[in-house]
């Protein structure tokens, strides 16, 4: 369960990092007719060897945030609003 809550947590922190990140770089270029959306889309992502480099850091640090987590302590909030240990 800690593998799934680790993955959903890197990704999420992948995506917030990208979409930042992507935001500063359009800002910087101004698209044009030359290099449109898409072209900047292409550069970032699937050609970039440090896209797949950050997606995978973001990944192990999401599984290593949530494993280091002491489960004792979480709670979540179930059926009814009662709290309970279902973690």
């Amino acid at each position: 369960m800690w593998l799934i809550k680790g993955i959903v947590l890197g990704v999420v922190l992948f995506v917030i990092g990208f979409f930042a990140y992507a935001l500063a770089v359009a800002r910087r270029i101004h698209l044009s007719t030359e290099y449109g959306p898409r072209d900047l889309l292409k550069t970032l992502t699937a050609r970039n060897p440090y896209f797949w480099l950050a997606f995978t850091g973001a990944l192990m640090i999401g599984c290593a945030m949530v494993r280091c987590w002491p489960h004792n302590e979480l709670r979540q909030i179930g059926p009814g609003g009662t709290v309970g240990p279902w973690i």
